[in-house]
């Protein structure tokens, strides 16, 4: 089995901060849906005005959409 490897600070630079590099922090917002984060849709409307409204219409317009495309699927298969 490997041996860890040992720090070649001393411990007086280890308690120094100038010695230890800063720590990379990272993260990621995930979302799932027709519309984007409250957030984001102020931005689009601040950067583009009567934007926001566009993307709320459009996606109305794309769920009833998917609501009568399932709707009719269904019938197709209920109908054979």
């Amino acid at each position: 089995m490997a041996k860890p490897k040992q720090s070649s600070l001393t411990s007086s630079q280890a308690e120094s901060p100038e010695a230890v590099p800063p720590a990379v922090q990272a993260a990621a917002i995930l979302r799932s849906g027709p519309l984007p984060d409250p957030k984001t849709l102020e931005y689009y409307e601040r950067v583009c005005p009567g934007s926001a409204q566009e993307i709320v219409n459009m996606a109305k317009v794309e769920q009833k959409f998917r609501h009568r495309s399932a709707f009719l699927s269904l019938g197709a298969i209920v109908l054979g």
